[in-house]
């Protein structure tokens, strides 16, 4: 599990790709699921974002490989726990997992 440092107020990346550039990927809150994302907050078919919890997650790119998500306005209550499944066609999700720490801006 990685670590990632956010700032308040500012936005924030979660890395995360996809072998294919046409996979279903979910991001999610706290610990993954066996099968799906938990606490979901966005959902994309490959193509383009089919669910957003919040106009604040975003991913870098609607299709393609990467499916980095990113927080805009990170709040000290978004530190913690988040997950990335990846889905593909011919084979098994494997998914990705992060801590986010925020800290407050530096005055």
């Amino acid at each position: 599990m990685e670590t990632v440092i956010g700032m308040a107020g500012r936005g924030v990346t979660l890395p995360c790709s996809s072998e294919a550039s046409h996979g279903a990927v979910c991001w999610g809150r706290g610990k993954p699921s066996l099968f799906n994302c938990h606490n979901t907050l966005l959902v994309t078919n490959g193509v383009q974002v089919t669910y957003r919890a919040s106009y604040r997650y975003r991913l870098l790119s609607d299709a393609g490989r990467d499916v980095s998500l990113t927080i805009y306005n990170t709040r000290q209550a978004d530190s913690g726990f988040y997950h990335c499944r990846v889905q593909h066609l011919s084979r098994l999700s494997h998914h990705h997992q992060y801590r986010l720490s925020t800290s407050h801006s530096p005055l």
